[in-house]
């Protein structure tokens, strides 16, 4: 006799929230009914938030992400990217949003732990120090002590665009949108176009390096040596 079907759908979800995840995936496999009724956001939500996953429903979309450059593999030549089998022709119901996070984190963990995930190449081009690096998901912006500026794509693993109009190191980077804004050595605050690197505009007034710097809002707010 299958009991979920006497309770109250309410009394159901109670019992199952006491499940572990593996109870869960257990339950699941017995049948369809089980399954759906196991396929709630409610239920993965809880077991994403006791681990801390919640950033990747939150803060980003996981379910949405792409390995950077498949053709990159590691020492055993299987560096993994993720894919979700489901049949084209199915009748059981999407997976949940939240169980699709725990699965997708869950194999990321698993694969990290084990090593199984490639390095990217290393980025070169800077001749000084690197002091200051920003990243946008798909492109990184770097600062050195060179007094460069450099945009690297991640994809191809090298630099597509450089600015040399720095007079000492670049100390710190922000990157919101189409605007680079950098603090430097030499006391100025510089606002950057991302999209052709070009400097739009200066800002003065600090008498030494510009080290910190922080958005509120539309308001810059800069810390520098100058005290």
């Amino acid at each position: 006799m299958d009991f979920t079907k006497q309770l109250l759908p309410e009394l159901v979800d109670k019992i199952l929230s006491y499940f572990t995840e593996k109870e869960l995936v257990a339950f699941s496999k017995c049948c369809v009914r089980w399954r759906d009724i196991t396929n709630k956001d409610s239920l993965w939500l809880h077991h994403c938030m006791v681990r801390g996953w919640l950033r990747f429903g939150l803060n980003g979309d996981i379910n949405r992400e792409n390995h950077l450059n498949v053709k990159m593999t590691n020492v055993a030549g299987n560096s993994p990217v993720f894919r979700l089998y489901v049949p084209e022709e199915t009748t059981l119901s999407p997976i949940c949003k939240w169980k699709n996070i725990f699965i997708r984190v869950h194999h990321l963990n698993k694969n990290w732990v084990k090593g199984r995930y490639t390095v990217s190449p290393l980025l070169k081009g800077h001749t000084e120090k690197v002091t200051a690096i920003e990243c946008n998901g798909k492109y990184i912006v770097t600062g050195s002590e060179d007094k460069s500026l450099r945009l690297w794509d991640m994809s191809q693993a090298k630099c597509i665009k450089k600015l040399d109009g720095h007079l000492d190191s670049i100390t710190k980077i922000i990157w919101k949108g189409n605007t680079i804004i950098t603090g430097c050595a030499d006391s100025s605050i510089r606002v950057i176009d991302s999209s052709n690197f070009a400097i739009l505009f200066s800002l003065q007034g600090h008498g030494g390096s510009v080290d910190h710097m922080t958005l509120v809002g539309k308001v810059l707010v800069s810390a520098a040596t100058d005290r």
